[in-house]
């Protein structure tokens, strides 16, 4: 009986290992199949990518070229518009070929060194123009046109507006514009007038404080005290 268990089970243990060499080579054969289509899949998403990023940098490339375009246009209409407002210029104030020279040259200085653009430049000497100034005073009223219109936070217009105003009013040359905007300055800054409460003040007050001999300071001071 003790050898016939043995045989039956030495069969039986062919069997199994016959099985199990076949489930093997079976597992084997799936193994090398799995990774051909992992392969296969992996070249595909290689490709992809590689079609992704082509595109990705083409439309990199269109967009910068976009950004470009549009970045010269703005360019190109900011210089328009700079050239016609100049335009008005030189006919407000009847400049000669030399002055519109320097009523350009002062613009684009002032673009360049204030907070104001050369366009918004222009557009101030076309106020002082338009309120009488040569082209020469309004080149010398500009700076301190753009200075009362910083310290007032008034627009460029109003800003002109009130400078040509006082200087007439008080017969000052140009050159004292900065003096009339220290004046207002310190005045609007130490009582609850604001600058167009002081330059209504100034437009009725100053020709008779001229005609008695008041100064620009001595006028600001009585205003100072009825505010």
């Amino acid at each position: 009986m003790a050898t016939l268990n043995v045989n039956i089970n030495s069969t039986k243990a062919k069997v199994g290992a016959a099985e199990v060499k076949t489930a093997l080579k079976g597992i084997q054969t799936e193994a090398v199949k799995t990774a051909a289509v992992v392969n296969k899949t992996s070249t595909g998403f290689g490709s992809s990518f590689k079609k992704m990023g082509a595109s990705a940098m083409r439309f990199v490339k269109v967009m910068g070229t976009v950004a470009l375009v549009a970045a010269t246009i703005a360019t190109i209409k900011v210089g328009a518009e700079f050239e016609k407002s100049m335009k008005v210029v030189y006919g407000v104030t009847r400049a000669t070929a030399f002055e519109m020279k320097n009523l350009e040259d002062v613009a684009r200085r002032m673009g360049a060194t204030t907070e104001w653009t050369a366009n918004q430049a222009a557009d101030a000497l076309k106020f002082l123009g338009m309120a009488g100034f040569s082209a020469g005073k309004a080149i010398q009223a500009l700076p301190g046109t753009l200075d009362l219109a910083t310290a007032g936070n008034i627009d460029l217009g109003r800003a002109a507006d009130i400078a040509t105003n006082a200087l007439t009013a008080m017969q000052l040359p140009v050159h004292q514009l900065g003096r009339i905007n220290d004046v207002f300055v310190g005045t609007i800054t130490r009582t609850n007038t604001n600058m167009d409460m002081m330059a209504e003040s100034f437009k009725y007050a100053a020709p008779s404080a001229r005609a008695f001999g008041y100064s620009v300071e001595q006028l600001s001071s009585m205003i100072d005290i009825l505010s």
